[in-house]
């Protein structure tokens, strides 16, 4: 199977979603599968596996959820991840933080194949989700799968936008 995992932050950025995302890829490729990463660009240096990271967009830093945030910027990133998916030929799109702009709400406007969104923060105000409820909620229509990490992640999003999640915490490499 041919999978992409989408995901607003990667090494060199440090973090657990990075991690997590590591770690997936690495796992799913020991199952036989071809991953790529999507991902922005965040300064010098490299990941790793950096032969399967595709990375589409510079970063600027935003404050988010009390910390500074990367997000993803540019004009044309619809149109950049559709001719990246288009080349690809993906089965599946695997996005993490799936309601984070701008580089993950794109991918998934730009997906023709079932999408898994992964939420891994959990916030108390929900200020974004209520003020771009309408915009987020199509996009939480189109995911296949909804995963948090948490049931503090799933606090955070289950109210805002129905459906059903599943908790898979994030694992361990014991």
């Amino acid at each position: 199977m041919r999978i992409g995992i989408v995901t607003p932050v990667f090494h060199p950025y440090p973090g657990g979603v990075p991690e997590h995302v590591y770690h997936e890829y690495l796992e799913l490729g020991k199952l036989g599968h071809d991953v790529k990463i999507v991902t922005a660009r965040f300064g010098r240096g490299e990941s790793a596996v950096e032969h399967d990271v595709l990375r589409v967009a510079p970063t600027v830093s935003v404050p988010a959820n009390g910390s500074m945030c990367p997000v993803a910027v540019g004009s044309g990133l619809t149109a950049r991840l559709r001719e990246i998916f288009r080349r690809q030929r993906f089965d599946v799109l695997h996005v993490h933080e799936p309601l984070l702009p701008f580089l993950c709400t794109a991918a998934i406007d730009a997906a023709e194949v079932p999408i898994v969104g992964t939420f891994h923060a959990s916030n108390d105000s929900g200020l974004g989700y209520r003020v771009f409820h309408s915009a987020l909620e199509r996009r939480v229509e189109k995911l296949a799968r909804r995963i948090c990490v948490s049931r503090a992640a799933m606090d955070s999003v289950g109210p805002y936008f129905g459906g059903d999640y599943e908790i898979v915490p994030n694992g361990v490499d014991v």
